[in-house]
């Protein structure tokens, strides 16, 4: 029996975009990375095409109302040609005509087909689409062909989405089954899960969350269920984030909400943060400062200014960005020494080398941390003994700096 799949869903458009979110986020390497110049099209051909978009568009447009259409084992053969309309509404509407017509066997023939493109960042909306409607059909197939053959999460991860939107059960169980990481490590096929579900049950997305160890794993869960809430409210994101009972998570998870919410009214956001706790509040201060200090860096330096030495050197390195270097220098001036103002301080020292490497160098110096001096001094070095090399040699001969510095220099210059 040619089975073929339901029409589509808004649940299931919703599943599609947040993949092609997933898409254009940094992929991991592998068979499903994606790359912005893989298989270009030549330029006489976009020439071509543009010339002719018109008529295509209209074409395709034209078979999708054709009373016979055309057999799916042919619109396999022309995935290419599909991908090549450039109108994305007309594109959008030939792919979903194409997988509406597939059978559950022949997805992994045009997966493949798709596949042979390249991977570019472009068709990965479609790439997404495809296999959520695979996962419609056949998800257990859609993850084999997952396993054996791609290398990075991004497959699994959008079939189980999807799949878990019909049958969380059996998707849960599936993910349990196949991961093959330690306790200290996400199962990143829960991750997938979460992003499913996420906007249809809030209570077992929460569940699958809390499992997870902390890890970037876990933070990518935490977006999902966040750009859920989005979707609720600020009052039912707060009443979320204060019912959560791991307080890293909640503290993870009460900085995310309070950037948002900082938009509007920045004083209210940190208000509410500081009312889940010290923890919550260190962690929401730079993401709120970041985007206060831009509309209004007085204010945000005057709120900063009252806190205490925790809170304000965990926004510190945001405050500096968004500040003059003279009024960098006075806001951190009497903090030098302090470790916990120590990226802070390199962000000044970073933004000074651009314009006076010796003003820069002076606040690397000032930093707590050995190490991180060290390393800093030398990320900076190349640049400025090209700039200036006499200038360099001066500072280096008339002030401390790591040792390492100077014999590095004395290599350079050598030619030892």
């Amino acid at each position: 029996m040619n089975k073929k799949i339901p029409l589509l869903t808004a649940g299931w458009l919703a599943t599609t975009a947040a993949a092609f979110y997933l898409g254009q986020s940094k992929s991991q390497g592998g068979a499903d990375s994606v790359s912005s110049t893989a298989n270009p099209i030549s330029s006489s051909r976009v020439t071509t095409r543009s010339t002719n978009a018109n008529h295509e568009e209209a074409s395709s447009r034209s078979s999708l109302k054709n009373s016979t259409p055309r057999s799916s084992r042919a619109q396999i053969d022309e995935i290419g040609d599909l991908m090549n309309i450039s109108d994305p509404i007309a594109r959008t509407r030939a792919f979903l005509e194409l997988v509406q017509n597939l059978s559950p066997s022949e997805f992994e023939d045009a997966v493949v087909q798709f596949r042979s493109l390249g991977m570019t960042r472009q068709r990965m909306g479609e790439y997404a689409m495809l296999l959520s409607a695979w996962a419609k059909v056949d998800p257990l197939a859609a993850l084999k062909y997952g396993q054996e053959n791609t290398e990075t999460n991004f497959a699994r991860q959008t079939i189980l989405a999807t799949w878990a939107q019909d049958s969380p059960a059996a998707a849960i169980a599936w993910a349990r089954e196949n991961f093959e990481g330690g306790a200290e490590q996400s199962n990143p096929w829960l991750v997938g899960i979460i992003r499913g579900i996420a906007n249809t049950d809030l209570t077992q997305a929460t569940d699958l969350l809390t499992e997870l160890p902390y890890s970037r794993g876990r933070g990518i869960a935490l977006g999902s269920i966040i750009a859920a809430l989005d979707q609720q409210g600020p009052e039912v994101s707060k009443n979320w984030v204060a019912s959560l009972d791991d307080a890293r998570l909640q503290a993870g998870a009460a900085a995310r909400i309070a950037e948002r919410l900082g938009e509007s009214d920045p004083i209210a956001a940190l208000d509410w943060a500081s009312s889940l706790g010290d923890n919550a509040l260190q962690r929401a201060a730079p993401e709120v400062i970041e985007s206060w200090a831009r509309e209004d860096k007085d204010a945000a330096l005057s709120w900063l200014d009252q806190q205490d030495d925790q809170i304000r050197s965990s926004a510190a390195p945001e405050m500096v960005r968004n500040l003059s270097i003279d009024e960098a220098q006075s806001f951190l001036d009497d903090h030098a020494g302090k470790p916990d103002y120590d990226r802070a301080i390199q962000t000044l020292a970073r933004r000074a080398m651009a314009e006076t490497p010796e003003l820069g160098a002076d606040w690397i110096m000032r930093m707590s941390n050995d190490r991180q001096r060290t390393r800093t001094f030398h990320r900076v070095l190349g640049d400025w003994m090209r700039r200036d090399r006499d200038g360099l040699i001066e500072y280096v001969n008339n002030n401390p700096v790591p040792e390492s510095i100077s014999g590095r220099l004395n290599r350079e210059f050598s030619g030892g």
